[in-house]
């Protein structure tokens, strides 16, 4: 899963809390 939040993008679900996803 992605987690983009317009500053970052991680294509892994442990950072996907880190950053508000919105894929």
């Amino acid at each position: 899963d992605a987690g983009t939040d317009g500053k970052f993008i991680f294509n892994a679900g442990e950072f996907d809390e880190l950053v508000p996803s919105t894929t």
